[in-house]
């Protein structure tokens, strides 16, 4: 078994993207065909892809709709002989309640990986996140604090799988000039074109040119064949990483940028007579992106595209970016996590990076304000989680 105490000093290894480090940590944990892994049912693709690759099951767990994250309760219901990892993701940035599940975890002798994939700077009770688990895993896709093109890392805390990760990391290969190539130009294409009036145009660029093999895709056909695709045994470029060095070097300002625009967001909520998040006082997060619930989330995003406002509809299913029709693929089962299933139907997101001014804020409030005076700005909340599926879409048809 993998002791839980952290070591003093956290050791990091690059991948080439985050759920290559999460599918390495998963190799040092030893998880075999069959083990099971307890995720969030909500979440991003990229977390069940690396578990189904090696024939373990995910096994989804729902969650606090207060903080987007996954329910301890909910957590131990779903454990059984099988369970071996607890996959804590610390969703927008907030954190989860480390502390319930690491005391379920000391109960079960179960190992915590964290996946802290949007965290830079977010504290639990003081503590950084990412330090309370024997692992964790980050990424630098787009939509992350740091975007480097594309890539990953692991950090670990646990001295015996510290010397399982030194001995797997050299096995991981330099991915091909040309990928890396790539990667350079999608960073200058995201730097010359992340302003939020650019947002829908140049996501559907950005989709077109993955489905045609010109940008590499954030995910591709084998993640719905259970199979591990061709990056999960290739590590960071070092042209990449020294990107990322340079990056976190002004992580102060991330966190500065990030918080400010959070709370002009949250001043901007409250005026408009909308609920904001209710985190613990005791909690530290520093948000990738705000998000707010509404009945009729397409709606909205409808108008803001027209309107050409950054609105972000992740996640869009308990398994970001799946319909419906594709969850059986990742093994999610329909009704599972009915709280993920609802929020997911009604969570948009207000950005929070770079390219984000506080006069940009100032014109998605103002859009906001002016879809409350049409009827069009509904608030969400966890009191329609249990409504019927039915229900919730019929509300969704608002325009």
């Amino acid at each position: 078994m993998i002791e839980m105490e952290p070591i003093s000093q956290r050791n990091t290894f690059y991948f080439f993207r985050g759920r290559v480090a999460f599918y390495a940590l998963l190799r040092a944990l030893r998880i075999q065909p069959g083990d099971e892994v307890l995720i969030p049912g909500y979440t991003c693709i990229a977390v069940p892809t690396p578990i189904l690759g090696m024939r373990a099951r995910p096994v989804y767990v729902d969650i606090d709709p207060s903080t987007y994250n996954i329910n301890s309760v909910e957590l131990e219901r779903r454990i059984t002989s099988r369970s071996k990892v607890i996959v804590a993701q610390h969703t927008f940035g907030i954190p989860c309640d480390m502390s319930a599940i690491m005391a379920i975890a000391q109960r079960y002798g179960l190992v915590v990986i964290e996946d802290t994939c949007h965290v830079w700077g977010s504290k639990y009770e003081g503590r950084d996140l990412g330090s309370f688990g024997a692992a964790a895993f980050y990424s630098y896709d787009p939509g992350k604090p740091f975007i480097i093109g594309m890539g990953g890392a692991a950090t670990v805390n646990s001295e015996s799988l510290l010397s399982r990760v030194l001995t797997l990391y050299p096995t991981f290969r330099k991915p091909a000039a040309m990928e890396t190539a790539k990667l350079h130009i999608q960073y200058i294409a995201h730097r010359m074109t992340r302003h939020p009036r650019l947002f829908w145009s140049v996501r559907d660029l950005y989709r077109f040119l993955s489905r045609n093999g010109v940008a590499i895709a954030t995910w591709t056909s084998d993640t719905l064949e259970g199979t591990l695709g061709p990056d999960y045994d290739k590590a960071l470029a070092s042209s990449l990483r020294n990107r990322l060095s340079a990056m976190m070097l002004k992580g102060n300002d991330v966190i500065s940028r990030h918080k400010r625009l959070a709370a002009q967001y949250e001043r901007g909520l409250r005026s408009l007579g909308m609920a904001v998040l209710d985190i613990n006082s005791d909690w530290d997060p520093v948000l990738i992106c705000y998000p707010v619930q509404v009945t009729n989330k397409t709606c909205l995003l409808h108008e803001a595209r027209g309107a050409r406002i950054e609105l972000g509809d992740s996640f869009s299913s308990p398994v970001h970016p799946l319909p419906e029709a594709q969850w059986p693929a990742v093994e999610y089962q329909k009704g599972s996590c009915p709280i993920a299933e609802a929020v997911a139907r009604q969570v948009i997101t207000l950005p929070c990076h770079a390219g984000v001014t506080t006069k940009e804020v100032d014109r998605t409030l103002r859009f906001l304000s002016q879809m409350k005076e049409r009827g069009l700005l509904r608030q969400g909340g966890f009191e329609r989680a249990d409504m019927s599926n039915s229900a919730l879409a019929d509300q969704g048809l608002g325009c």
